[in-house]
């Protein structure tokens, strides 16, 4: 019995080292983990919110098109070298957008007004570029998008 308890003394506590070596290391890695699992979450975030932009400056686009408004306060601003109109919208209480159309001029090109003929042509080619910009509150994320159109319109006489 003697020999037992001799045996062990001379362990001294290595078993309580080395578990706590090894609880260690378990924590190092559940942190590492943790963190890796965080920068995920943001990434993914972010990539969500860019995506959700980018849809907004899009659609902010086509509302700009629609809006005939617009698209007549540009001409007039661009044969009047004034400002060029804007609109803003709201979608949401953090999500807004802003258009901005650019009349660039009457031309003539090789689609349909050229095969009406030159002068006997009663359709002018009105070409424009629609700037949207689209933004999140409280992020730094943002998309900005330009997009050219024409509009077929009868010539003015």
């Amino acid at each position: 019995m003697k020999g037992q308890l001799h045996r062990q003394s001379d362990q001294r506590g290595a078993v309580l080292i080395v578990a706590l070596i090894m609880l260690l290391v378990t924590t190092f890695v559940g942190f590492s983990t943790m963190e890796t699992s965080n920068l995920e979450a943001k990434m993914a975030t972010a990539r969500d919110l860019k995506e959700l932009t980018f849809q907004t400056a899009e659609t902010s686009i086509e509302r700009g098109l629609l809006d005939q408004a617009l698209i007549s306060d540009a001409l007039v601003a661009g044969l009047a070298s004034t400002a060029w109109p804007t609109r803003n919208y709201t979608f949401t209480s953090y999500l807004r957008s802003s258009v901005e159309v650019v009349y660039l001029g009457d031309f003539l090109t090789e689609g349909y007004s050229a095969k009406k003929g030159d002068s006997g042509s009663s359709m002018a080619t009105l070409y424009y570029t629609v700037r949207a910009s689209a933004e999140r509150d409280n992020t730094n994320i943002a998309s900005e998008h330009t997009q050219g159109v024409y509009v077929l319109q009868p010539k003015a006489n």
